[in-house]
């Protein structure tokens, strides 16, 4: 019996490994046979990027918006900067039942920028359809409060879309925390630190699914898509995530452009990134229940794509521990009972240092954060949980540090 039990922990390991090894093997291997045109020689960039196009598209910028009176007048003077160079570029912004002054100071703007007020909190999705009824642009261009642009990211983008096969361009995102240089992708808080790394092999794994065929689901943070190609977004659903597919699933490329950058603060604190990583997961995994029957009828490429870049890594917390277990009764059943006394006991030390905050262990704990938020994810989609509302981690927004 050990055998069987030990062979069972052999492929729970690697379905767990998969997503973070040999999926990215794949894809290496994949994109040196099967590499799309695309690039510089299909979309120029750099400064005068727009101007070579022989019919330069409208944008319409949306960005939903919830008590951001402190940093929202930053973001506005950003995109009003970004769009100065381009012509007819509508910056629409939704309030989503903000309490503080932040439509106070957005009225400021006069009509340099459109805003819409709700009294109440429906949620980011109900908000982003609402300014998509209004918007008068070939392009739409979705963003969060908490990220900024990088140079000419709205000009570069634009060329992008001279593709006639891509329907949704989404930023490479450049994670830091506050303390470090947004180009180091840094951090000295170890919270902060992981999920910076987190972010920057996501936009490494989305660059080779870009070579190989496309990018499994946009961000939120910063992303694009034709306005054709909209799809009104049930309002308890994400809207990137299943925005992104739907147009991946009506045959058009969902891309990254690493010339189109987005600077992102990540949560310092343990609390605040837990809560934010189950809110995703749940809200991704419904989207996943919602759009299953399409999904069954895409080639092979894109299901592989799709169970390696989301299923399995959603998954990962419930293979491991699998893993362990058989690993466990595989270990019992050969006679290493003392063995298993002590690897446990170092186990749970290890983790419970870890918790603590007591280097290095606080890495461990860090590390296995994301995977346990994913996996609760998942079971508070499949109780039927739903987050039509949000709030940012006030942590990735001061200096305040935590273990």
């Amino acid at each position: 019996m050990s055998i069987v039990f030990f062979s069972l922990a052999v492929v729970a390991i690697l379905a767990a490994l998969h997503p973070y090894i040999s999926y990215p093997v794949t894809l290496y291997l994949l994109s040196r046979v099967r590499s799309q045109p695309y690039g510089s020689e299909v979309s120029p960039s750099g400064p005068d990027a727009a101007a070579k196009l022989s019919d330069q598209p409208r944008l319409a910028i949306l960005l939903c918006v919830h008590n951001e009176e402190r940093d929202i007048r930053q973001r506005v003077d950003d995109l009003l900067s970004q769009s100065a160079t381009l012509a007819e570029t509508q910056i629409l912004i939704y309030s989503d039942g903000s309490s503080d002054n932040t439509v106070e100071v957005l009225q400021t703007y006069g009509s340099r920028i459109t805003v819409l007020e709700s009294s109440e909190r429906r949620g980011k999705t109900y908000g982003m359809n609402a300014l998509v009824e209004i918007a008068e642009a070939e392009l739409l261009v979705f963003t969060d409060a908490t990220v900024r642009m990088g140079p000419q990211a709205l000009t570069n983008l634009i060329t992008h879309f001279q593709d006639p096969t891509i329907g949704c361009v989404c930023a490479q995102i450049v994670a830091h925390d506050h303390s470090a240089d947004e180009s180091s992708n840094q951090s000295n808080n170890s919270t902060a630190d992981t999920s910076v790394k987190s972010w920057a092999f996501d936009a490494a794994i989305r660059r080779m699914e870009t070579q190989v065929a496309s990018v499994i689901g946009a961000h939120g943070p910063l992303f694009a898509i034709r306005r054709e190609l909209h799809k009104v977004v049930p309002i308890d659903l994400i809207d990137d995530f299943y925005l992104s597919m739907s147009i991946l699933f009506s045959g058009h490329r969902v891309v990254q452009a690493d010339n189109v950058v987005g600077f992102k603060t990540v949560a310092k604190k343990r609390k605040d990134e837990y809560e934010r990583k189950v809110r995703i997961a749940c809200q991704a995994f419904n989207v996943h229940r919602a759009i299953r029957p399409a999904l069954k009828q895409q080639p092979f490429l894109i299901q592989y794509l799709y169970a390696s870049h989301k299923t399995m890594r959603w998954t990962t917390i419930f293979s491991l521990f699998i893993a362990a277990t058989f690993s466990f009764f595989a270990l019992i059943s050969a006679g290493f009972i003392t063995f298993v006394i002590w690897m446990s006991a170092l186990a749970l030390g290890s983790l419970f240092l870890g918790y603590l905050g007591i280097k290095p262990f606080n890495r461990i704990v860090d590390v296995l954060l994301p995977f346990v938020a994913n996996g609760m994810g998942i079971i508070k989609s499949l109780q039927g949980k739903k987050y039509q509302t949000w709030s940012s981690a006030a942590s990735a927004r001061d200096g305040a540090s935590a273990s």
